[in-house]
């Protein structure tokens, strides 16, 4: 197997080594979480050293959910994750869903799995193939009637887009909301008309990221599943789905699928409807929620209003509105200025859309015009 990385195991001067964690508040070690040394960031969110066996995870998209999922997982299940010793959220309305997170855990002393998956023999990779599919069936053997994270709050995951979603208070609004996107998507073509409704009947434990950068491999040869962000009650599905629709990593994806439980219909209608679930533009405006920009193509994709109506983006603030209003003046350069308008012009005479960098710099407000041969700017009437 593979030696842990020297920096993960790095000795030094952590900042509550030898100390007692209940002599610690919260407001210190929120202070931790900007001076601690860091094992990870990821946009808004920061994994920290606190000691040598202690972690800190927190930031804006660390919710209470995270913490509850950890602490069921080590009461109900034999799963390896982290124990969480402590957690508390504080408000923070400059954050997308108003909160901050903090999570202190167990520092995992190993490797991850995506710094030495492709230097292991093919046995060892075997065998990683097995604890994992093992881990999935031990989740799935766990049915809870309530869907989504614990605790309740926003959906997130790979099929609930970059911003989640809901939340929902029962399975029929869930399967209500994925009917609905895959409904947009069979409107504007962009997933087969024969593939059936979503009936969702059974909720179980589901991680929904399985992925070599989430595992942690220790020198027991043992893998610890951390980072469970998304984890809750959701379909069975999705856990297969996930790994299938999962772009890097594809020699682990293959020996994952190959031993893990499948459910090719259900992976088939998931697949479907990534249109719905690509991820949207983003625009920076004073609001401090996060607004979407729609870029979807003139003459065969919905209105922003119909993708705001299947969940498909997020409502925007009134000063958002503005900024994105087509009848605002636009920042963007010329149109005139595209040297590669000709090429365009013969894509859009073949039905071919417009690329997505000459609609966003147009505030997606340009169009050709055949008659007179050149693109000029209008409002798209979408």
């Amino acid at each position: 197997m593979c030696r842990p990385i020297l920096r993960r195991d790095l000795e030094g001067d952590f900042p509550l080594d030898g100390k007692d964690l209940d002599s610690i508040t919260d407001e210190t070690l929120a202070t931790l979480l900007e001076s601690a040394p860091v094992l990870h960031h990821l946009g808004s969110i920061r994994v920290v050293r606190l000691s040598q066996h202690l972690v800190m995870k927190g930031g804006g998209g660390v919710l209470s959910c995270e913490a509850k999922t950890l602490n069921f997982i080590a009461s109900k299940t034999g799963i390896r994750a982290p124990r969480v010793h402590r957690a508390f959220q504080v408000e923070d309305e400059t954050q997308y869903f108003g909160t901050k997170g903090y999570i202190v855990m167990d520092f995992i002393t190993g490797q991850p799995l995506d710094k030495c998956w492709t230097n292991l023999p093919y046995n060892d990779q075997r065998q990683i193939a097995m604890q994992i599919a093992d881990m999935i069936k031990e989740m799935q053997s766990v049915v809870i009637s309530q869907p989504g994270p614990f605790g309740g709050g926003p959906f997130r995951g790979r099929f609930f887009t970059d911003y989640s979603a809901g939340p929902f208070k029962d399975s029929a609004e869930v399967q209500g909301w994925f009917n609905h996107k895959l409904n947009i998507c069979k409107h504007v073509n962009q997933c087969p008309k024969d593939i059936p409704p979503f009936q969702f009947s059974t909720f179980v434990l589901t991680y929904q990221d399985i992925s070599p950068r989430n595992l942690v491999l220790d020198h027991k040869g043992e893998l610890w599943l951390v980072d469970w962000a998304n984890a809750g009650a959701y379909p069975p599905a999705f856990e297969s789905a996930a790994l299938l629709a999962q772009q890097f990593f594809t020699g682990f994806n293959e020996a994952a699928l190959a031993v893990v439980p499948r459910f090719p219909e259900e992976e088939r209608q998931l697949g479907s409807i990534t249109y719905g679930e690509a991820k949207p533009c983003r625009t920076q405006t004073i609001h401090t929620r996060r607004s979407i920009t729609s870029s979807v193509h003139p003459t065969s994709s919905p209105s922003r209003s119909t993708l705001q109506d299947a969940g498909m983006l997020p409502p925007c603030s009134r000063r958002s509105r503005k900024i994105l209003s087509p009848s605002s003046p636009s920042p963007f350069p010329s149109n005139k200025t595209f040297r590669t308008k000709q090429k365009l012009a013969k894509a859009q005479r073949q039905n071919r859309p417009i690329p997505q960098w000459i609609r966003l710099r147009t505030g997606n407000t340009i169009r050709y015009n055949a008659k007179r041969r050149h693109w000029r700017k209008s409002t798209l009437k979408v």
